[in-house]
């Protein structure tokens, strides 16, 4: 209920994007979205996308620590959970499934090409799903908007994951289908985690992730 302001938009815009996707398919859908690439934000989303490394959220749970033990771990915990799930079906259960770049490049029959914002030297090959942008951007700032529960900013962290994710597919490092596969995941993981830490921890160890390194010893 206190995440409703992320959650029910992000429900309806996974839902807009399955059907654009169940409409039009996997290779056709990209070719349509990838007509909307312009050279004017190409550096804008380059930079954009690097919100959705690993690197960016084990920083910002380090930094967490200043603030509040359960705060940090519960980021960390949710990062961990989501990005094991998707790695594991990146690289066992789905490790055949090519980029963007490589199948259009290779396998497309009618040798359609694509309008590409970064070099050809930067282009991912394999493991497209799902994507891991995709989840670690949606743990990131979903767990934000569980921590900081406050209505205007769960809209707004909601935009962040949106941006981050989507600039996976502009960027042709990942179909749309990758990040809404990345997207869930995250969100079932964060909300998984969520509901440990706030219902499963007994009260000395609650009150103990109260504190922060500023004030441990108090």
């Amino acid at each position: 209920k206190q995440q409703r302001f992320f959650l029910l938009p992000y429900a309806g815009l996974w839902l807009l994007g399955l059907v654009f996707s169940l409409l039009n398919g996997r290779y056709e859908g990209h070719l349509i979205l990838n007509r909307f690439v312009f050279d004017a934000i190409n550096i804008p989303m380059g930079i954009i996308t690097h919100l959705g490394d690993g690197l960016t959220l084990t920083l910002l749970a380090i930094a967490l620590l200043l603030y509040k033990f359960r705060a940090a771990l519960f980021l960390a915990a949710s990062g961990a959970l989501a990005g094991g799930v998707t790695q594991l079906l990146k690289n066992y259960a789905f490790p055949d499934i090519d980029r963007p770049f490589q199948y259009f490049k290779y396998y497309d029959a009618t040798r359609r090409s694509l309008h590409l914002a970064l070099p050809e030297t930067e282009m991912h090959i394999h493991h497209s799903f799902p994507s891991g942008h995709a989840t670690t951007s949606f743990c990131l700032f979903l767990a934000l908007s569980v921590i900081m529960q406050r209505r205007g900013w769960s809209v707004f962290w909601l935009l962040c994951a949106v941006v981050v994710s989507y600039s996976r597919v502009y960027l042709s490092q990942h179909f749309l289908e990758d990040i809404l596969a990345g997207s869930v995941i995250a969100v079932v993981s964060t909300l998984t985690m969520a509901a440990i830490f706030k219902y499963h921890l007994n009260d000395s160890t609650s009150s103990q992730l109260e504190k922060s390194l500023l004030r441990w010893r108090d």
